[in-house]
């Protein structure tokens, strides 16, 4: 058995406990998910007595479930003795900053967790601060997902600071309402190769100078050929923003600065003809897009894009999801 789930089944406390008994006399599970289980701080305490203890299990999700800062903190506190997990999720879990605190103490001392996702919890910008400081030490972390929670702009200022002096975080995870305070960082960071922006709007001056940002440090890379391979950005996920526009500037722009981008999503935004005509030139001799994500086209806006279809050679796939196209394009 590699994989376990039983994520939605109202196990409760008494069921994870009957259930982790078992856990660390199995060598062969990898990956187990326990979201929606009504598990809380007395169940995580079964969770990181089984840590302790465990020595094949690599990604356990705890996802939505009613764990606060004291089982958070032993949760990660068992890290310190675990030496196989590489990918622990908490989303939607009652952390607040002291659970950050926590996560801030222990997983410096993990050798081994690659992934974190504390979305959709209580943090808060001195939440941020801790999880700002926690990157500044740790060198293991590839990916971190902080969306859903209300870090405001000092929050933002706290993570900047950290990820212009970390060197192996790859994928950031953020509300699209952060996006300008990103920016700055990331003039700095050649590190972070996948950005997702995701929840409420985004307005116009935002992503101009994320857009700006990105431009000129791909131009440096490419330049001086600085962490080549691995500092490009290779996905850009700006999905149900609600609006992408303006004339004074064009997403498509990442696409001719940018020659590692592999993702570019767009779906859920209104995007005007203008842009859309951008994207399509771009597309003509862009060599590196491999997946376009966009939607609400039209018979215009596909029109537009099917020229730029034609000329492009490694584009693998594209969604057009609610574009209603009654033409033979």
């Amino acid at each position: 058995l590699l994989t376990l789930s039983l994520r939605n089944n109202s196990i409760g406390n008494e069921g994870v406990k009957t259930l982790l008994k078992a856990v660390p006399l199995n060598f062969t599970l990898l990956t187990l998910h326990l979201e929606k289980n009504n598990i809380t701080d007395d169940g995580a305490h079964a969770v990181a007595d089984t840590l302790k203890q465990d020595k094949t299990l690599e990604n356990l999700y705890l996802d939505d479930n009613k764990i606060t800062d004291v089982g958070t903190g032993e949760v990660v506190t068992a890290l310190k003795q675990n030496k196989v997990l590489k990918n622990l999720s908490l989303k939607g879990n009652e952390i607040k900053s002291e659970g950050a605190l926590a996560l801030k103490t222990a997983l410096p001392v993990s050798s081994t967790l690659e992934e974190l996702n504390v979305g959709s919890a209580q943090l808060g910008k001195k939440g941020a601060k801790h999880l700002a400081e926690l990157l500044e030490s740790n060198n293991t972390l590839k990916v971190l997902r902080l969306s859903g929670n209300q870090i405001e702009k000092e929050g933002v200022k706290f993570l900047n600071r950290a990820l212009v002096k970390n060197a192996t975080l790859k994928e950031l995870d953020l509300d699209s309402l952060h996006a300008e305070g990103l920016a700055d960082m990331f003039r700095h960071n050649e590190a972070l190769t996948v950005l997702k922006l995701s929840g409420g709007s985004i307005e116009q001056d935002a992503v101009r100078s994320l857009i700006t940002a990105i431009k000129k440090r791909s131009n440096a890379l490419n330049t001086f050929h600085v962490a080549g391979d691995d500092g490009d950005l290779m996905e850009l996920n700006l999905d149900n923003l609600k609006t992408v526009t303006g004339s004074d500037f064009s997403i498509a722009e990442v696409l001719e600065q940018n020659t590692k981008l592999k993702v570019l999503g767009l779906s859920g935004n209104q995007i005007e003809i203008d842009t859309v005509k951008s994207l399509s030139n771009a597309l003509k001799t862009n060599a590196s897009l491999e997946e376009l994500r966009l939607e609400n086209l039209g018979d215009g806006g596909a029109e537009c894009l099917a020229s730029g279809l034609a000329d492009n050679k490694t584009l693998k796939v594209l969604k057009l999801s609610g574009s209603f196209v009654e033409k033979n394009i």
